[in-house]
């Protein structure tokens, strides 16, 4: 029992100094700090906290536009550095030192500054020798800040003999010696590639002395047709240049052809519809330079219901002539349009001769009876078909397909619509009346049948005696347009030939 009592004590005693240590202990949990620094059970502030591990920025990388390279000899190659991860620093170009003489740089050892807004460098340099083994070019990256920080990328230059093409092209390729000044000379462009700086010389194969060729200094020289001069033919112009292709000097060349002709006598008129894009006008400029008919064509008008328009024309040019009038009369001779009046005899063609109206066509529509040419009101000849006091006549109808033409090749022809096409028409007491689509004959109506013979006399003795010819009078297609540029009345000349010219410029 008394022991019980000891072990009892003993007991009371431990729990007095557990519960005595928990009051210590939370009263230091509790306490305020002086100063009021931690009060309200805060950590002590003589802890110390672990510290954040701080991770190093990647180190910058560097890559170039190409691995390997060629460059010719005296041309140029342009590489480009990219620097990755980038800090602000600097990009220094260097080249292998036996390949430096082989290789140099536009603007020395070049070293562009890098940084996060401009991460990339870019050099030109130039093949100095050719090489049989490639060199390095290398660009080196160092950071501003960390000269550690740095990365290189190299490319493997090989520097080949040069190889220079010349290529002469020009703005026409045919001059007319009693054409417009615009048509009496060309200007030649010779295209150098392979070599930068050459020195372009000009010469030409000239055995009547038909042109004069000067070199304008600029890698271009004018052709000009000599005005004296009253002999046609070809003229062969050559553009050289001499130059080292890295192991001896060689030659390179490049020739265009230039025909020069003649027209004076041939030409009766010509309009262009270029100057008269004024929808209140009703004036077309007719042009008679070529020729002795300037005082014997009076200028022309055309009246209501047709324009010039500067939106559909051919080869870029300013205008052309726009027909939509419809006569509501399907056939009507009267429509008008545009009227050519040459004074009483004018004798611009006899009657062996042949005249001819050629021009460019466009059409969204097309329309076989509508009117190319007419004299009076019933002699008419139209896209395709001809009418007469006496009857009207058509391909399958007093006429003859040619080259296996159908009906409606130059009026209706799903290769007509919204493209230009070249058609001629002539007019001659021995062939009749022929009809041509870019130079290839399509119909042909023969002077055997009268009512051919008569239009043929009536066409040609407007030019001979004078009269009034009256040119795309009517449209009688069914919301279709048709477009005409480049409207030309020459005697003697072919089809082909007018087709030559009509594309030569």
């Amino acid at each position: 029992m008394q022991k019980r009592r000891k072990l009892l004590s003993l007991s009371a005693l431990v729990c007095a100094l557990l519960l005595v240590f928990a009051f210590v202990f939370v009263g230091c949990g509790n306490e305020e700090q002086t100063g009021g620094t931690n009060s309200g059970g805060g950590l002590d502030e003589n802890y110390t906290s672990v510290p954040t591990t701080e991770t190093a920025p990647p180190s910058a990388t560097l890559s170039l536009s190409a691995a390997t390279a060629t460059v010719a000899y005296g041309d140029t190659l342009t590489l480009t550095a990219t620097v990755g991860n980038v800090v602000d620093g600097t990009v220094t170009w260097s080249v292998a030192a036996e390949g430096a003489e082989a290789i140099t740089f536009e603007e020395g050892d070049a070293t562009d500054a890098i940084t996060a807004d401009s991460a990339t460098a870019t050099l030109t340099l130039t093949g100095e020798a050719v090489t049989s083994t490639a060199y390095n070019v290398t660009a080196t990256f160092v950071a501003s800040d960390n000269a550690e920080n740095t990365a290189s990328a190299s490319c493997a230059v090989t520097v080949v003999a040069s190889n220079v093409t010349v290529n002469v092209t020009g703005t026409a390729n045919a001059l007319y010696t009693d054409g417009k000044e615009t048509e009496k000379s060309t200007t030649l462009t010779a295209t150098v590639s392979g070599t930068s700086g050459a020195v372009i010389a000009w010469s030409k194969t000239d055995e009547d002395n038909l042109v004069t060729l000067t070199n304008n200094g600029d890698g271009t020289a004018t052709v000009a047709a000599n005005s004296e001069v009253q002999a046609t033919g070809t003229v062969t112009v050559t553009a050289s240049v001499t130059y080292n292709d890295g192991t001896e000097e060689q030659t390179a060349t490049g020739s265009a052809s230039i025909v020069v002709t003649r027209r004076s006598l041939t030409d009766l008129a010509y309009i262009e519809f270029d100057s008269d894009l004024d929808s209140g006008n009703t004036n077309v400029t007719l042009d008679t330079t070529y020729s002795d008919a300037s005082d014997k064509i009076a200028s022309t008008t055309f009246t209501l219901g047709n324009t010039v328009q500067g939106t559909t024309t051919y080869d870029s040019s300013a205008g052309a002539f726009e027909v939509t009038h419809n006569t509501g009369n399907p056939g009507s001779c009267t429509a008008p349009g545009i009227e050519m009046v040459i004074e009483a005899g004018a004798g611009l063609a006899g009657d062996d001769e042949t005249i001819a109206f050629s021009f460019w066509y466009n059409t969204t529509g097309g329309e076989d009876w509508n009117v190319i040419a007419r004299v009076g009101n019933d002699s008419r000849i139209t896209f395709g078909n001809l009418c007469s006091a006496n009857g009207n006549m058509w391909p399958d109808g007093g006429g003859i397909r040619e080259n296996g033409a159908a009906w409606d090749a130059i009026s209706e022809a799903v290769d007509l619509r919204n493209t230009w096409t070249y058609i001629t028409v002539t007019v001659n007491a021995e062939t009749g009346i022929q009809f041509y689509k870019n130079a290839q004959l399509v119909f042909t109506y023969p002077v055997s049948n009268s009512n051919v013979a008569t239009l043929v006399s009536e066409f040609i003795g407007v030019f001979r005696n004078g009269g009034t010819i009256v040119f795309f009078s009517n449209n009688e297609s069914s919301g279709g347009v048709d477009y005409i540029d480049n409207l030309r009345v020459t005697k003697n000349v072919s089809a082909a030939d007018l087709y030559s010219a009509a594309t030569a410029n």
